[in-house]
């Protein structure tokens, strides 16, 4: 497997994925073209987000919005192809980041939110060892559905 940085003609794979999977997304209306691009000019300095490719086939999406004053960073997402799930890469592609997180940005801590009803990321995120320290915390609400908030430190 081999992340990238994503960039604005990777539109054609995450409008599909997004738009397949966009119940599981806390913001999910519907994906263009026109919103990536918009998303790929508005992103933070910090957001880091990657197209993840096996063999030169994208494959999924994930990324970090790092905090570089608190040496945290706020796991935003991961997604992976719904022709590539039931693969291994949700699992493999959620230990890389957190890998690359802990020994490669040397942060302490990271945190996630997601909505409870999206049990197949709560499974993930149990195997990969994340601890729930929440649900529905203050600022972690949403009103289509209760929310867990997830930590891992380092």
């Amino acid at each position: 497997m081999r992340f990238r940085p994503i960039e604005a003609r990777d539109a054609e794979w995450v409008v599909r994925w997004r738009n397949a999977n966009r119940d599981s997304f806390f913001d999910n209306r519907v994906v263009t073209t026109d919103t990536h691009l918009e998303f790929m000019r508005n992103r933070r300095l910090h957001d880091l987000i990657w197209i993840v490719e096996d063999e030169g086939v994208p494959v999924g999406m994930a990324g970090l919005r790092v905090d570089v004053e608190h040496c945290i960073a706020e796991y935003r997402m991961l997604l992976v192809g719904d022709e590539h799930k039931g693969k291994g890469y949700g699992e493999q592609i959620e230990r890389e980041v957190m890998k690359y997180a802990f020994d490669v940005l040397k942060l302490d801590y990271l945190w996630g939110d997601y909505l409870e009803s999206n049990k197949a990321i709560g499974k993930l995120h149990e195997k990969t060892g994340w601890t729930i320290e929440g649900i529905d915390l203050p600022g972690h609400t949403h009103e289509r559905g209760r929310v867990v908030h997830i930590g891992y430190h380092k």
